[in-house]
């Protein structure tokens, strides 16, 4: 398990070479990934199965949890899992366990904590204080320009007579009733 210098945490498995696989008989991996609060709180992020492999045209195998990140690649030949927890905090302990899996049984867990250094907020690193605003100094205050609300018509009626009132709300004079 590493921390990045941007926050990140990623834990990861060693190399499983060919020939291991083929003399081993590891189809997988079980992993179980839990945080550990400041009041030492325990919490489990993702616990998973995964298979061994990568894309049927080698690319990397990326898949993105609530909590994390699972990715599974080839390098050099060799089949690397990697499992990156989202939302990291300072302070907090991250604790992974990986286990090998056989086509007939689960192998003891490999466990590590590491205890993050930075935040990130979704894989991205964010300050852990936030520093203090300088003291703003007042603009100088420009008014806006003023709307001028849209005049309507309408025609209102007194026997015989008509009037034709505009205003933004226009009211027809004592008497009178608007034209329907």
């Amino acid at each position: 398990m590493v921390e990045g210098d941007d926050g990140n945490i990623t834990c990861y498995t060693p190399d499983f070479t060919p020939s291991a696989v083929s003399t081993y008989e590891i189809v997988g991996t079980r992993w179980r990934v839990s945080a550990k609060n400041l009041s030492g709180q325990t919490a489990i992020l993702d616990q998973y199965d995964w298979n061994l492999g990568v894309q049927s045209n080698g690319d990397a195998i990326r898949e993105y949890t609530f909590n994390g990140a699972k990715i599974s690649l080839i390098v050099s030949g060799n089949i690397i899992y990697a499992y990156g927890p989202r939302n990291v905090t300072a302070g907090f302990g991250y604790e992974c366990s990986v286990a090998v899996r056989t086509k007939n049984s689960v192998g003891r867990y490999a466990t590590q904590v590491l205890f993050a250094k930075g935040n990130t907020k979704d894989f991205n690193q964010v300050p852990v204080n936030q520093p203090t605003a300088a003291p703003s100094i007042p603009a100088k205050v420009i008014p806006s320009p003023t709307v001028q609300a849209k005049k309507t018509s309408i025609t209102c009626v007194k026997g015989k007579l008509t009037k034709k009132v505009t205003a933004v709300k226009p009211k027809c004079p004592s008497g009178y009733k608007i034209k329907k």
